[in-house]
C-alpha cells in the first residue's frame, strides 16, 4: 500500500465514486526507476478486479521524477472485459489504452493521452524538450506536439476502420473546442466530439486548471459510443 497522500485520497475517491475506469495524464513518473512495491498496480491494488497499465518516456532514466506519461486503471466488472493493453508504440509515453470486449461482442477502447506545450529548451525537464530531443536523433525536425496528434490520429482512424468504438481521455494543453486536435477528431473517419461540453453545452465552461482561462482536458468519443456520467 502506498503511504502517497494523493494517491490514497483519490482511491478514497474511486470508492466513493464506485469508479469503474480511470485514465490520468502526466503523472510525471519514470516508472522503471521505481521499486516493486511502488508500481501503479500496487497503487490501486482493491478487492475487486483490477487492471493497470502505465505509460512513460522510456528512452530517458535520470531518476524516479519525468514529467508527462499516463496511466489507466480499471476495476471490477468492467476489468473482467479487459482484452488487451497497449502503450505509445514510441515508448515516448504519450498516450496509453485499454481494449474491451462487452457482452455483444462490440469492442471498445479507451485512450489516455497528454500533448505537451512548445516552449524554450530547458535540458530534458520538459515533456516537450523530451520528444524534441527524441525525434531530432531520428532527424525529424516536426514539431513534437503536431508529430503527436497526427500519430494519435492516425491509430485512432486505424481502430475506427476495424470497428472500434473509442474514447478518448486528453490534456490537450489547448481549448478542447477549437484545438488542432478537436478538429483532427472531427473530420470524416472519427467524428468524434468533445461530450461533456456537448452534454452541458448551456453551463458556462469551466476552466481545467485554477490559473487557466478555457476547458483544456477532455472526453472525446464517436458517434457510437454515448456517455451517461464523466468527470475531469
Amino acid at each position: 500500500q502506498t503511504r502517497n497522500p494523493k494517491v490514497a485520497a483519490l482511491k478514497q475517491f474511486f470508492r466513493n465514486s464506485e469508479v469503474d475506469c480511470f485514465g490520468g495524464a502526466e503523472p510525471n513518473i519514470n516508472w522503471s526507476a521505481m521499486k516493486r512495491h511502488e508500481n501503479p498496480r500496487e497503487w490501486f491494488r482493491s478487492e475487486n478486479a483490477l487492471r493497470v497499465v502505465a505509460a512513460h518516456n522510456t528512452h530517458q532514466n535520470v531518476s524516479t521524477i519525468q514529467q508527462g506519461g499516463a496511466i489507466m486503471a480499471c476495476f471490477g466488472e468492467m476489468a473482467k472485459r479487459l482484452v488487451e493493453t497497449g502503450k505509445d508504440p514510441n515508448g515516448l509515453g504519450r498516450w496509453a489504452w485499454f481494449k474491451f470486449i462487452g457482452k455483444e461482442q462490440h469492442t471498445t477502447r479507451i485512450v489516455t493521452a497528454y500533448i505537451p506545450c512548445p516552449g524554450p529548451r530547458t535540458g530534458l525537464r520538459t515533456v516537450y524538450a523530451q520528444q524534441q530531443q527524441y525525434w531530432e536523433k531520428k532527424r525529424n525536425y516536426t514539431c513534437p506536439k503536431v508529430l503527436l496528434i497526427q500519430q494519435l490520429t492516425a491509430q485512432l482512424h486505424q481502430w475506427r476502420a476495424a470497428g472500434d468504438r473509442i474514447m478518448l481521455l486528453i490534456d490537450a494543453n489547448g481549448d478542447v473546442r477549437t484545438c488542432d486536435l478537436a478538429k483532427r477528431l472531427a473530420e470524416t473517419g472519427l467524428e468524434m466530439q468533445e461530450v461533456i461540453q456537448a452534454r452541458h453545452h448551456a453551463l458556462p465552461t469551466t476552466p481545467s486548471h485554477q490559473s487557466g482561462s478555457k476547458p483544456i482536458d477532455g472526453i472525446f468519443t464517436t458517434p457510437d459510443l454515448p456517455i451517461q456520467k464523466g468527470a475531469l
